[in-house]
């Protein structure tokens, strides 16, 4: 029996893994605000349950799991589970999040003509797979949209996947301004975290890795002036924590860091900082800095192309080298050193994050993509 136009349509988002992420966590936000009367999220990850998985069960989204820890080499019985699963569900938009998903996802929606397939690209990558790009290049063939959350990263998937600049479409992620509205104290916070009430807080958000940097942040603020009123919050996990916790002790730093590992109350400790620091090595769009602004936090982070279109000005945000200690040293005892102009920079970075990335904006113009496909109509006919 067909559906009618009226309907609502169920969106599949198939994804790697739902632990701690900033695309999981933007994932997370856009289902939550899509308008159930015309498109109803439905969630598939390859791997195991997450904490953003659970955060999306709590909300009464549905999220299915398929359990596969590893995949090292192709798996043809995957794409047989996923095709199963788009037919049994009758799914009318698939959407793919990386290249996993975006392998097995589009090979299974090629086995039972799903009438719209999205493949998102959410990063850029470090060390160039070319068997990726090539794969990327043929799938695209099968894949209505292409989809990039910055154009640093369509500019990525353009050069490499040899895809012409109009089968891309930038989307950029979003915040929430309600989620800014918890009235929890900073005294508290810091309370929370057995920090002294009047420390002054440098911090990061993000999952521990090589990407992110943590390790020349530590050294900078370890060169940093201000003793013991001065401390680090080092906000998220990850595989590279015992490796940092280490290095913490080896610079003498043990009690002016603190690791509060993953927490779902960000919005409170982004406040309680007083600098916003990544000190990232790459990025796609990294959400965490957005969040930071829309909180009113001065940011330093690492000039590269996706975070220029986010820091769009030295006004209401400083981009320093990346790798470069002394520029991000210099950066922060800036902003520590001068109040009143820390304080003017997070008021007009606040501004500028609320206007320019409001998630309503993203959801819409996703729901938006959605109609068009959807309007269509019939099998998808094979790209040449």
């Amino acid at each position: 029996m067909e559906r009618s136009e009226a309907s609502s349509r169920t969106v599949l988002h198939l994804v790697s893994r739902l632990g701690v992420g900033g695309v999981e966590n933007q994932l997370s936000l856009v289902v939550q605000h899509y308008d159930r009367n015309r498109f109803q999220p439905l969630i598939c990850c390859l791997r195991q349950q997450g904490e953003i998985g659970r955060e999306m069960e709590e909300a009464g989204i549905e999220v299915i799991y398929l359990g596969r820890d590893r995949i090292h080499q192709f798996d043809p019985r995957l794409v047989m589970e996923i095709a199963q699963l788009l037919r049994k569900r009758r799914i009318d938009i698939l959407r793919t999040h990386q290249y996993e998903p975006g392998l097995y996802g589009r090979l299974a929606g090629l086995l039972t003509g799903t009438p719209l397939v999205i493949s998102s690209y959410h990063n850029i990558y470090r060390r160039r797979k070319w068997h990726r790009h090539r794969i990327n290049r043929f799938l695209s063939r099968f894949t209505d949209h292409v989809v990039a959350v910055s154009e640093c990263v369509k500019g990525e998937i353009v050069r490499y996947d040899c895809l012409p600049p109009d089968r891309v479409r930038v989307i950029y992620n979003g915040v929430d301004p309600r989620r800014f509205q918890d009235q929890v104290r900073e005294g508290q916070v810091k309370c929370g975290l057995g920090l002294p009430s009047n420390c002054r807080i440098v911090g990061t958000v993000g999952r521990m890795t090589v990407q992110k940097g943590h390790e020349l942040l530590l050294e900078a603020f370890a060169e940093l002036k201000g003793g013991r009123e001065l401390r680090l919050l080092l906000v998220g996990d990850g595989p590279r924590r015992p490796w940092l916790e280490q290095r913490t002790r080896e610079l003498g730093l043990q009690d002016r860091v603190c690791f509060a590992g993953f927490r779902r109350d960000i919005y409170p400790l982004l406040r309680a900082m007083d600098v916003f620091v990544l000190p990232s090595r790459w990025e796609g769009l990294p959400g965490a800095v957005i969040e930071a602004m829309a909180t009113g936090r001065p940011v330093v982070a690492s000039d590269l192309p996706p975070l220029r279109e986010i820091v769009s000005s030295p006004e209401i945000g400083i981009l320093v080298r990346p790798g470069e200690k002394s520029q991000l040293r210099e950066a922060l005892a800036d902003l520590l050193e001068d109040r009143g102009a820390s304080e003017e920079m997070g008021r007009r970075a606040r501004e500028y994050a609320l206007s320019r990335f409001p998630i309503q904006r993203t959801v819409s113009s996703y729901q938006d993509l959605f109609a068009e496909g959807g309007r269509k109509g019939g099998k998808r006919t094979l790209r040449c």
